[in-house]
């Protein structure tokens, strides 16, 4: 999940979602990835296969605040590379 959300941090040099959204086709796919990798456990079947567990409900709050620290290191290593390099990849 994080690396579909890097994704769309690294695909512009503006602040994502703020300054400039993605295309309707890459945001379906990175929405359908993150619900996908979310729903992994509950899929009977599919996690006996891969001897995975139900995640305990406080995952989900350090879920959301590791993938936002993430995303705000990403951004903050993207502005000083602009700063240092004066143009975007």
């Amino acid at each position: 999940m994080t690396q579909t959300l890097v994704v769309v941090m690294l695909r512009t040099q503006h602040i994502p979602f703020f300054q400039s959204s993605p295309s309707r086709q890459l945001g379906a796919a990175l929405t359908l990835m993150c619900l996908v990798s979310l729903a992994l456990p509950y899929i009977p079947r599919l996690s006996t296969a891969l001897h995975m567990q139900y995640p305990y409900p406080s995952f989900y709050g350090f879920l959301v605040a590791i993938v936002t620290s993430y995303i705000l290191l990403v951004q903050g290593v993207k502005t000083v590379y602009m700063k240092v390099y004066k143009e975007w990849i």
